[in-house]
Parts: structure tokens; C-alpha cells; sequence
């Protein structure tokens, strides 16, 4: 069994703003002057053009919007990881007499051994976790626009079984 799935949308997966850390002295009540709208970091460029191998978007478009505007609230649509997983079983039944049987069972859960990339594997965000300094620049070094985590590894599993 072979399953294959797109990637989640990455914008509602980080609360619509990346995760974003403002710097100190920069929230709703500076920018836009009331705590009724939530401040999202305004876009410089498309996020999904001039990408490096492994990335899924480009973390140095994100800057702290201008006093009295908003960022973007919908941005182009950035999708994270894709998920691949293959599964294998065999199994061969051996008749010992008209009421008893041996059957022995062979599975192996994601036999190819592929890597799954993947955002957020130890809970902690700091992939997907946008810390703008005053400039409006990014100073978190682990937010590169790709994951920093590989999950996932072959088992395989041996089983006999007797009816009888």
C-alpha cells in the first residue's frame, strides 16, 4: 500500500503569521494603533520565488509592516512537506492437516525507507518561527524556509501463526 499526500498549507498551520516574535516595543498597539486587529508581518517579495534546494519558501520576504498598515493577510499559497509512505505484506499459509495450519507473515511499514521532511518535529517551532528585529529583519538562524527535521524509519515485523 503506497500513500502520497500534498503538503499542509503552511500560512494557517503558524496562527496566520509565521509565529512571528516582534521586537521589543513593536505590537498591534504601535503599529496599528489598536489591539482589535492582530499584526502579521507585511511581504516584500513573492516567499515561493528564488528558493534554495530543501525550501519551501523564503523567510527573508517577512518584515515588520509600516506604522498605521498592516501586513499581508493572505499570502501566495506556501505548502510544507509532502507525505510518502509505502507499506509491504506477505504471507504464505501451510497446511498441516484438515484442521491445522502455519501461516508465516512478512510486513515491513514503509519498506523503502524513505525520509519524511518535516516542520516542528520536536514542538518547539523554531523552524517555523519568524523573530524580526527592529530593522524588520529575521535573526532566528533556524528559520530558513526549510525543514530541519527527517522523521520516520523502516520496521519490519516477522510473525507465525498456528490455527488449529
Amino acid at each position: 500500500m503506497t500513500q502520497w499526500q500534498s503538503g499542509a498549507p503552511i500560512q494557517p498551520n503558524t496562527g496566520g503569521n509565521l509565529n512571528v516574535v516582534w521586537p521589543t516595543g513593536v505590537g498591534n498597539n504601535q503599529i496599528l494603533g489598536t489591539n482589535a486587529e492582530t499584526l502579521v508581518p507585511a511581504l516584500t517579495c513573492d516567499p515561493r520565488s528564488n528558493l534554495k534546494s530543501g525550501q519551501y519558501f523564503n523567510p527573508g520576504c517577512f518584515t515588520t509592516p509600516a506604522v498605521g498598515t498592516n501586513g499581508s493577510v493572505i499570502w501566495p499559497y506556501i505548502k510544507g512537506p509532502a507525505y510518502f509512505n509505502s507499506d509491504l505484506a506477505l504471507f504464505k499459509n501451510f497446511k498441516i492437516s484438515e484442521s491445522k495450519s502455519l501461516q508465516f507473515r512478512f510486513s515491513a511499514f514503509n519498506f523503502l525507507n524513505h525520509p519524511l521532511r518535516q516542520f516542528n518535529a520536536d514542538g518547539t517551532n523554531q523552524d517555523l518561527k519568524l523573530t524580526l528585529n527592529a530593522a524588520g529583519q529575521n535573526t532566528n538562524g533556524s528559520l530558513t524556509g526549510a525543514p530541519l527535521y527527517s522523521v520516520g524509519n523502516r520496521v519490519v515485523e516477522l510473525t507465525a501463526k498456528f490455527y488449529f
